[in-house]
């Protein structure tokens, strides 16, 4: 009788694997591997930053699952996003001269994938409460809706702005899914 939560729980596992690497497939022939080089230096900062996110995430969801919504915890888990975002964006022009001076202009590419650890936060707390309800339809189709914002996104925004427009487009794609799971959710 939870064969639609299985199924739904293996795709969400297909899609977020094949969004954590097809937006390095695009970019490097569409921008070049050193401009890929950078992106990568960017996306490894971002997953630094979301290392307590998404601890709090794994401790809601049990919680959830049971039952035993913790409001509380899930607002400090969006605080901690915003900090995460905030500390991002402001510290890495300080940071990366003394830890990668050959990586300068990954700077701006950092401070503006800092900035999808608001809306990746948000959607963390719904995630865990959408899959605790056992809806994991709705964060299903939010993982596509990722996907496909992300790979639309790099090819149009890097188009016309370059790896920046690229990591633009992680933010878009975090706010789209985070949108879709809130609006989802009721």
């Amino acid at each position: 009788n939870r064969i639609g939560f299985i199924v739904n729980s293996y795709a969400m596992k297909v899609v977020d694997t094949l969004g954590s690497s097809t937006d390095r497939l695009i970019i490097g022939p569409m921008f070049g591997f050193a401009l890929l080089g950078n992106y990568q230096l960017g996306y490894q900062f971002i997953a630094l930053l979301d290392i307590i996110p998404t601890i709090v995430y794994k401790f809601t969801l049990p919680h959830d699952a049971s039952g035993n919504e913790n409001v509380k915890l899930k607002k400090g888990l969006i605080f901690v996003g915003i900090i995460s975002a905030l500390s991002g964006y402001f510290l890495s022009p300080i940071i990366l001269p003394f830890t990668f001076p050959k990586y300068i202009e990954a700077i701006e590419i950092i401070q503006i994938m800092s900035l999808s650890m608001i809306p990746s936060s948000i959607a963390y707390a719904y995630t865990s409460k959408l899959l605790g309800a056992e809806k994991t339809k709705i964060v299903l189709i939010g993982y596509v809706v990722y996907l496909i914002a992300l790979i639309i996104g790099i090819i149009t925004l890097g188009e016309y702005f370059g790896i920046n427009g690229a990591a633009f487009a992680i933010v878009i794609s975090s706010t789209s899914q985070t949108v879709v799971l809130v609006t989802g959710e009721k």
